[in-house]
């Protein structure tokens, strides 16, 4: 999707409605991952910390804004960096309100209603934005434009929700093992059928339009349909499941630097004009030249804003005790949710260095494996070490194993690695006794609180406020 996208501002094809309106659906397949995948996390995790939220925010703003200051443009030219941030920090208030309460479908479900509800409320009047933006300009003089906003928060004002109510679906899916339910087999053959006729009805829609204004007008209401049926097809077999491409999964994993940084490295003129390095008349040399600096840049500008947001947003680690029986007891448990996460068909957005791990759900390219867990969460090939170190043997009926494969389910109980018995024998008590006391004469200095690595955090803060505003007062 991205280097459609890319080649799709190159070449300038936004005055063409065939291909503007295919492009707004994969902006939209974006947005749709980003609803699925931290909707997945918060479900899952539970986790709606400051270093969380921090973590996501500078990650994707990080570049956006650095550019806007150096290159004296606005942050808004950008869009998607404000897009995304925004429909985090929604996802964000919808499963933190009443946290607790997030095991009740009837409840979650309600409270991404209303949260629909309220932003097609908000959306729907342009004076709320014109306030909002006159009051920013007021504290912090960013020209900010609230037509421009309004026009893009509400093109894909559903796909986020549709993405968050597909996660919980999902989600109960595997709880309750729909897929063993006898008639699953006739919904899934009725799925692909249905999942084609859908693709061309859209693609029969959006090329019968007048104009891409007029499709502009249904857009939220549609785009759905062509994601979805997208995603089952992705999803129709085993062999589609388990199969991708690295070169797209490269380019995925970057996508937002490739989104960011065209503008200054690819085209020119802000989106206006081409980056010209080779004689205008050589434009294959040209454009081969300009693509190579272009993404070998962004993947340099990737690694460096990983590398930025773990040292500004990340807390100095404090792990128990390596003999202590909470440490071995909490691996065994997060071995077992990420089994369990990883036990179903879901969507993959592309490898990610361990340096990203804690980070946002970028957007994008969409791809679909039987071993991904949840949507940008970063690589997890190396969970499995756990059960590998403690040296216990994963034990699976290999007669059971092709008929759970085919409906993409495995039995988790039968991978969790088994809990040490209680009952040792005298020696073996005798030598653990001794290598405690060991250990423990020798122990390390202790790592720091949490109150003071919250404190190291906002230190980091502090010193990035004064940075920036330093710049505001240069620029």
């Amino acid at each position: 999707m991205q280097l459609v996208i890319l080649v799709y501002h190159y070449m300038n094809a936004s005055t063409v409605s065939a291909i503007y309106n295919p492009v707004r659906v994969m902006v939209s397949m974006y947005l749709f991952l980003t609803g699925y995948g931290h909707f997945y996390y918060f479900y899952k995790k539970g986790d709606f910390g400051l270093v969380r939220v921090t973590n996501i925010l500078f990650r994707i703003n990080v570049l956006a804004v650095s550019l806007a200051y150096v290159m004296g443009t606005s942050y808004m030219v950008y869009y998607f960096a404000p897009l995304t941030s925004a429909w985090f920090l929604i996802v964000w208030v919808v499963m933190r309100i009443g946290a607790a309460r997030n095991r009740e479908t009837k409840f979650v479900v309600a409270k991404i209603i209303v949260a629909a509800t309220v932003c097609v409320v908000i959306n729907h009047y342009e004076a709320f934005w014109d306030t909002l933006f006159r009051f920013l300009y007021s504290m912090f003089r960013v020209e900010w434009s609230a037509k421009e906003w309004r026009f893009r928060f509400g093109l894909d004002i559903y796909i986020v929700f549709v993405g968050m109510l597909f996660a919980l679906a999902t989600i109960k899916c595997q709880q309750h093992q729909w897929h063993l339910h006898p008639r699953f087999g006739t919904f899934r053959r009725l799925a692909i059928l249905l999942s084609p006729a859908a693709l061309v009805w859209y693609f029969w829609y959006e090329t019968t339009r007048e104009s891409k204004f007029v499709y502009n007008h249904t857009h939220p209401y549609i785009s759905f349909i062509p994601i979805l049926a997208f995603v089952c097809l992705r999803n129709s077999t085993k062999l589609l499941r388990s199969v991708h491409s690295r070169f797209f999964a490269y380019i995925g994993r970057e996508s937002l630097e490739l989104f960011v940084a065209q503008f200054h490295l690819w085209l020119a003129d802000d989106t206006k004009g081409l980056l010209v390095l080779v004689h205008p008349r050589l434009w294959y040399i040209n454009f081969a030249v300009t693509s190579f600096v272009f993404i070998a840049l962004c993947d340099y500008l990737y690694w460096s804003t990983a590398i930025l947001t773990n040292w500004f947003c990340s807390l100095p680690p404090s792990h128990p005790s390596p003999l202590s029986p909470s440490s071995s007891l909490s691996s065994l448990s997060s071995s077992s949710s990420s089994s369990s996460s990883s036990s179903s068909p879901s969507l993959e957005t592309g490898r990610r260095s361990p340096a990203t791990a804690n980070n946002q759900c970028l957007p994008v390219t969409i791809a679909t494996t039987a071993s991904s867990p949840t949507v940008g969460r970063g690589s997890r090939d190396s969970e499995g070490s756990v059960a590998a170190d403690m040296h216990h043997s994963v034990v699976i009926n290999e007669k059971d194993r092709s008929s759970r494969e085919e409906t993409g389910y495995v039995d988790l109980m039968k991978q969790l690695p088994s809990l040490p018995s209680p009952e040792h024998d005298s020696n073996d008590h005798s030598n653990e006794e001794s290598e405690k006391k060991s250990v423990f004469a020798h122990a390390q200095p202790s790592l720091p609180s949490v109150s003071s690595a919250s404190l190291c955090l906002a230190f980091r803060w502090f010193i990035t406020l004064l940075i920036v505003a330093a710049l505001n007062w240069l620029y």
